[in-house]
């Protein structure tokens, strides 16, 4: 944890020292930022871990499109919002996913976004593919506009959404650009008219070490909580 590296790297390079200075004053000479209370990462060693895809964490959603006939779902880390008015959301899935087909054809997807709870259906999905097993029945689908949009009852958020592109990037993955038509929530899932994450219990991914994480404690409000950055210091100083 930061806090157990917090204590052993004065140690570390303090070898031929036999009283130390205070922390916060060690820290403050080797680094300028060091007197933060996130400021021992600054002289942490950097080491070069290469090209892979290490956005850490990543969300971990149902994405679910009608092929043959059938309501099909796929389970899709690669996803992000790209636009908010128009709202939109992209997503990338292997060219050779089922899924893929039935979004090609119809011109729209779901996106579902599972509790904690679904974890190991969630991973389900991604293991088989709709080619050998019928997801048709894993989950109660429902409509709203589009009537080629299967979302899932089941899951606490649920966007219905109309493709507007599909990028080719000439490698493995197709990526499916969509306008997010509508939202379907549940009452209990919402705080002031919002969805709650606190309530919803969504979880998340990291790649390569292949995990899945659920949602931490609160850390502050967006565009508020740095607001006070600096001006303590300022203070402190005048």
């Amino acid at each position: 944890s930061y806090e157990s590296l917090s204590n052993i790297w004065p140690c570390q390079i303090m070898q031929k020292t036999t009283s130390a200075p205070p922390l916060p004053s060690l820290r403050a000479a080797i680094h300028p930022q060091a007197s933060k209370p996130w400021g021992f990462l600054a002289v942490l060693d950097k080491i070069s871990i290469g090209t892979r895809t290490y956005l850490y964490p990543m969300p971990c959603v149902i994405v679910g499109a009608i092929v043959n006939g059938k309501p099909n779902f796929s389970t899709i880390a690669y996803i992000d919002i790209v636009q908010r008015m128009p709202p939109m959301i992209a997503f990338a899935s292997h060219r050779t996913h089922y899924t893929n087909i039935g979004i090609r054809e119809h011109r729209t997807f779901s996106v579902n976004i599972p509790t904690e709870h679904q974890v190991e259906v969630t991973d389900h999905i991604g293991l088989v593919s709709g080619k050998n097993v019928d997801k048709s029945e894993i989950f109660t689908s429902f409509y709203g506009k589009l009537a080629t949009a299967p979302m899932i009852r089941e899951c606490p958020l649920n966007l219905e959404c109309r493709v507007v592109q599909v990028v080719d990037v000439g490698a493995s993955h197709e990526i499916f650009v969509g306008e997010i038509v509508d939202t379907f929530t549940s009452e209990g899932f919402m705080t002031n008219g919002l969805p709650d994450i606190s309530k919803m219990k969504p979880f998340v991914f990291s790649m390569h070490d292949n995990n899945y994480w659920g949602i931490g404690k609160h850390l502050g409000r967006a565009w508020g909580v740095g607001k006070g950055y600096g001006k303590k210091d300022t203070e402190e100083s005048s």
